[in-house]
């Protein structure tokens, strides 16, 4: 690697680290409801609970790569946050490779280089598991298949597979997202040389699948049923299909958590759901999920517009000029991958960090079409503007998000610090999601409610139902039905919240 090339990417990188570390004393209470679920997990894993560590949502490699600090005593979020700080690195560096791979313009390269540690600590703090880890396996898959002399290449076939089974591990979507790439690249492959390396196709994506096979296995012990994707995709589809999530008849007003010593029933919503639908189902489901995709669309270019006000024209440009030109490159490839990394969650549901993929192809795209211009003034000064397109929004996010979770934390270490463990919760929140944080944290089990339909009465016998013994209430929040404070023992008051033993 040349020298110049190594100190651009030493200075990113040093950047990064500088920028991590400030604002690590703002962003380090950004532990989400689904970074619970991973955590327990791991918890699980690091206790020898293996079987209840199965899990069909939340996909596990992030969770095992906790587990030995765990055992070492760890905390096991601040663990998780330094490791995705490491993948936040990893990414500067991959992106780095592609950069010198497909882009000549010296000055682009190096403008984004320094701009890359912003766009790296907003997606290493947005998003602790699973995406960023996926992310990265997906951009050496993507190295291996966009590098010379790699059709026909075995070694390279069933390298992309092994890379893809563990990008699997880290998210679900890779095995659907490798296999309509890889058919796709070949079938244009075919389309412009004739050559289409069928048994070779096989072999690599027969390799991705072996690799998915112990885990799946492992799935179909505990849930009845062989599914290589596990069981988000069927939870979502169906939330959606019916604008909300379903339960269990016995379930009437609180949601038990999974486990006796589960944090919430979000670790494995699958033991709580009511019965799954799908929209074969029926008319007006189906056409509930034609309404659905419309609208998964549309919310698709607000998503693209967050990485990058030019990622729709940038990726319809190369599109365009992938499918008028006459030869076949190995960039087709990475043009592929862009474009079809959002179709999967098209049918169902999309996140701006499903698609950050989407990131890497809207850089280099712009690196070819700046270094097109006529002047040199005008390279400099498209390169400056699409650089600021990129930190747009993480700095717009990031400083919304300062200290966001905090008031979490300070619930959780209150109940510490009262010696509440191992109870029986609710809470007048309306995002269940932060008392799921709160209750992880401080080892105790939430009871939450889905629907707020229901009397004073109903709740009453509900809490006497599931023997309830503690009650959170957040002041910012409205009255819960049924909480009567005068006859209840208000064990902990401040201007936030107060914390009520419940007498039942």
């Amino acid at each position: 690697m040349h020298a110049k090339r190594i100190l651009f990417l030493a200075i990113s990188l040093a950047i990064y680290i500088l920028l991590w570390n400030l604002a690590f004393p703002y962003f380090q209470y950004l532990m989400d409801a689904d970074a619970v679920g991973y955590l327990t997990v791991a918890d699980r894993v690091a206790n020898n609970d293996w079987h209840r560590s199965i899990n069909g949502l939340w996909s596990p490699l992030n969770s095992w790569l906790l587990v030995p600090f765990i055992k070492k005593g760890m905390d096991g979020f601040t663990v998780a946050l330094k490791i995705n700080a490491l993948f936040g690195g990893i990414l500067i560096v991959l992106i780095e490779q592609f950069l010198n791979r497909f882009i000549a313009h010296s000055f682009f390269k190096k403008t984004v280089l320094l701009f890359l540690p912003i766009v790296a600590v907003y997606y290493s703090y947005f998003q602790v598991f699973g995406d960023l880890l996926q992310l990265l396996f997906v951009l050496v898959y993507l190295l291996i298949a966009t590098s010379e002399n790699f059709y026909g290449n075995l070694f390279k076939y069933i390298l992309c597979g092994v890379m893809m089974a563990l990008a699997y591990y880290a998210k679900a979507y890779s095995l659907p997202f490798f296999i309509l790439h890889f058919t796709a690249i070949h079938t244009w492959h075919w389309w412009q040389t004739k050559q289409l390396y069928l048994a070779k196709n096989i072999m690599a994506i027969g390799t991705c699948i072996l690799c998915i096979l112990p885990w799946a296995l492992q799935l179909k012990s505990k849930y009845g049923a062989f599914s290589l994707m596990g069981n988000a995709g069927k939870l979502n589809m169906s939330w959606y299909l019916l604008s909300h999530k379903s339960f269990k008849p016995e379930i009437k007003i609180l949601v038990p958590p999974t486990y006796t010593n589960s944090p919430s029933y979000w670790e494995d919503p699958f033991f709580s759901q009511g019965a799954f639908h799908s929209p074969t189902e029926s008319m007006a489901l189906f056409a509930r999920w034609i309404a659905r995709i419309a609208h998964t669309c549309l919310q698709s270019i607000g998503c693209m517009n967050e990485i990058s006000c030019f990622v729709v024209p940038l990726l319809l440009i190369g599109i365009l000029v992938m499918l008028r030109k006459k030869n076949i490159s190995t960039f087709d490839a990475f043009i592929l991958a862009i474009a079809l990394v959002p179709l999967g969650y098209l049918t169902m549901h999309i996140e701006t960090r499903y698609i950050w993929l989407m990131l890497i192809g809207t850089i280099v795209f712009a690196g070819i079409w700046v270094q097109k211009l006529a002047y040199t003034w005008q390279q400099k000064i498209a390169t400056i503007v699409f650089c600021i397109s990129i930190i747009a929004y993480p700095i717009y996010n990031l400083e919304a998000w300062r200290d966001k979770g905090k008031q979490n934390f300070q619930i959780a270490n209150q109940l510490k610090t009262l010696g509440i463990a191992g109870k029986k919760i609710i809470s007048n929140s309306r995002d269940a999601g932060n008392l799921w944080v709160v209750n992880y944290i401080s080892h105790n089990q939430f009871y939450s409610i889905e629907q707020y339909d229901f009397t004073a009465e109903e709740l009453s016998q509900e809490i006497k139902r599931y023997g309830i013994e503690y009650y959170i209430r957040l002041k910012s929040n409205g009255e819960l039905a049924g909480a009567n404070f005068t006859t209840n023992q208000i064990v902990y008051e401040n201007g936030d919240f107060e914390v009520v033993r419940l007498g039942n």
